[in-house]
């Protein structure tokens, strides 16, 4: 994973060679596994375009990789309801 987001980083026009971008793991949340991508460029004005080509370019190579991203999922019981309420 650290590689995948490392070369995705690395693969932007704008994303300078020296310092190249790196990806730490930051951690474990409830329903993920986090990550901190870093990337830096000499045009920061663009940093904005930069994190969303970034965003979506990942999301690209995830997909590509096979590699889903889990998103909680809430099962609603309902015990008895109300017919008024129903309609």
């Amino acid at each position: 994973m650290i590689g995948l987001l490392t070369a995705v980083a690395a693969a932007h026009p704008l994303a300078t060679k020296n310092p190249a971008p790196q990806t730490l793991m930051t951690g474990f949340g409830s329903d993920s596994l986090d990550f901190d991508v870093r990337l830096w460029t000499d045009d920061y004005d663009q940093w904005l375009q930069i994190k969303s080509d970034v965003i979506v370019a990942t999301t690209d190579a995830l997909a590509e990789a096979k590699i889903a991203i889990p998103f909680p999922q809430r099962d609603l019981h309902l015990q008895s309801i109300d017919p008024v309420v129903a309609d």
